[in-house]
């Protein structure tokens, strides 16, 4: 298989695209919404309640990260202080580690083919965000969640699956 190439699987009415390789290979990955799918997507209400806070809860963490990143950026670049941006690449890390714990009171109030495709990707950022622990590299942690092709102003990972949430389960209402 090549580089470049896209790997497909198919779960309870979602599409999983996972760039590179599969996930066997260690392959970055995220959820994309199903363009159509063959039932109604019908939710218990606390189905539709879990999955509303989970999202208010990944956004959450999802800023965190963005200002962990600027202020490790400030830190290097304005400040000078490598120390400083290597203790918030590593707290992104441990952020990101903590995704699936985090996670875990929501999904269990959800569908479990649809909480089987969330833990998922969240264990996927918490493994690879694991792995760039181990190495103790700059340039894994700070690449964390960013694509190949990423651009300064485009949505991160974790971002893109925030998205694909809120896609594939469009809010009806406060909670």
């Amino acid at each position: 298989m090549s580089g470049d190439s896209i790997c497909s699987l198919f779960s309870a009415g979602w599409k999983l695209y996972l760039w590179k390789r599969c996930p066997i290979m260690n392959s970055r990955c995220y959820l994309e919404p199903p363009k159509k799918q063959l039932k109604e997507n019908v939710m218990k209400k606390d189905d539709r309640s879990s999955i509303q806070k989970l999202i208010l809860a990944l956004e959450a963490a999802a800023q965190e990260i963005r200002i962990l990143e600027a202020q490790g950026k400030k830190a290097l670049f304005s400040d000078d202080d490598k120390e400083a941006y290597t203790r918030k690449l590593n707290e992104k890390a441990f952020l990101l580690m903590d995704l699936p714990e985090m996670a875990a009171p929501f999904l269990e109030k959800m569908e479990r083919d649809a909480a089987r495709d969330i833990r998922f990707v969240l264990n996927d950022f918490a493994r690879r965000a694991g792995q760039a622990m181990e190495l103790s590299s700059l340039f894994y942690l700070s690449a964390l969640l960013y694509p190949d092709d990423y651009r300064e102003g485009d949505k991160n990972d974790l971002e893109k699956f925030i998205g694909s949430l809120k896609e594939t389960y469009p809010t009806e209402g406060a909670l």
